[in-house]
């Protein structure tokens, strides 16, 4: 239920960003020639041309390739790419407050999810269509820490390097982990 009503607070948040335009940073990746317009190029058409993106770019790479599943159903409208940017923020809400739930009590972490939902500082990730990129990179800096604390070894190289190829920002997750090892042993 808990989880429930923290989607509904984002909903409520959030829904006039999706109806937004392309807007600063959102402009060059519209008009990027080589990831969004180049999808008319055969050569990147399909599942061969996501693999292409991906040898092919030297980052990020995983974040262009949403933008491209935006593009194959949305084409120009913003609207697609807004409602998956606040879809993918509602889930990194919810994966932070089962984070916060190993230190807080279930109605601490709560409330701290709902501060992080609708803090005015996720306005710019979420309401911009290039905050995208930060917000994919913590969705697996998330998911690599709650691996790292329920003791899920095997899988946080996955998270980390999804997260890498999402933004360079995941890149410190080990530095917090290490901290986190020394904290919590």
């Amino acid at each position: 239920m808990s989880d429930l009503a923290l989607i509904l607070i984002i909903g409520v948040t959030f829904w006039p960003a999706v109806n937004g335009q392309f807007l600063f940073d959102d402009i060059a990746i519209e008009r990027d020639p080589y990831r969004i317009r180049a999808l008319r190029d055969p050569r990147y058409q399909g599942w061969l041309g996501d693999l292409r993106l991906w040898r092919n770019d030297n980052g990020r790479c995983l974040t262009w390739w949403t933008f491209r599943r935006n593009f194959d159903f949305c084409q120009y409208s913003t609207r697609g790419y807004h409602l998956t940017n606040v879809a993918i923020h509602a889930t990194n809400v919810i994966l932070a407050r089962h984070l916060l739930e190993h230190w807080l009590s279930w109605e601490r972490a709560l409330l701290a999810a709902a501060i992080f939902a609708v803090h005015p500082l996720q306005c710019p990730s979420v309401g911009y269509i290039s905050g995208r990129f930060g917000m994919l990179a913590a969705f697996f800096i998330i998911a690599s820490l709650e691996l790292f604390l329920i003791g899920a070894w095997w899988l946080i190289p996955v998270a980390l390097y999804l997260g890498w190829k999402s933004k360079q920002d995941a890149l410190a997750v080990p530095l917090v982990m290490g901290g986190l090892w020394l904290v919590t042993r």
